[in-house]
């Protein structure tokens, strides 16, 4: 219930509506005229308005049915790779938040570039890719708290070192941790 009112609370109205293909007054479903005509409102939600901004309501019903689908049920075991690309902001917390409750029953493991979501991880880790120009090397390593804002500084800014960064990222953990209700 909670991933399928999710959209209605990025505050997009219509979120339950359906989707045109294309924005003409058939909404690329035939060529002649409709019973049901589309409103102007419809033809900016088409997909082929919509599947290049990855902040659209295409993208975020995509990672929602994405969601409903692996909490539906599932393996002991899940692993996601990228399953956050296309949104940020708000929609990457609740991403996030998705995730958490669902490692509640199950182990997952998710690969993603976005702080908001790394923040809601129980245990987070680095992978790094070194190279010295003929041989290549990829390191994990666990991060412990202090690391994790360090990291989350560095996801968010590309400055590891700011004080302004780790502040931030110190304030995301602990809204994490209060969402998942572990202050």
């Amino acid at each position: 219930e909670a991933i399928a009112n999710w959209p209605l609370t990025l505050s997009r109205d219509g979120a339950r509506t359906p989707m045109p293909w294309q924005p003409s007054t058939c909404g690329g479903f035939g060529s002649d005229s409709p019973w049901l005509p589309m409103g102007d409102e419809n033809r900016l939600k088409a997909v082929a308005a919509q599947q290049d901004d990855p902040q659209s309501l295409l993208n975020h019903t995509r990672t929602m049915l994405a969601l409903r689908l692996v909490l539906s049920g599932g393996p002991d075991v899940m692993v996601f790779d990228e399953i956050d690309a296309g949104v940020g902001g708000e929609a990457a917390a609740a991403v996030g938040a998705a995730l958490a409750r669902l490692a509640e029953g199950r182990q997952v493991v998710v690969v993603t570039h976005l702080p908001q979501v790394a923040a809601f991880a129980d245990h987070q880790l680095l992978v790094a890719k070194h190279t010295d120009g003929t041989t290549t090397l990829t390191t994990v390593e666990t991060l412990d708290d202090d690391d994790r804002v360090i990291e989350l500084s560095r996801m968010m800014t590309g400055r590891p070192d700011s004080a302004t960064a780790r502040d931030h990222a110190e304030e995301l953990l602990a809204s994490s941790a209060e969402v998942r209700g572990r202050r």
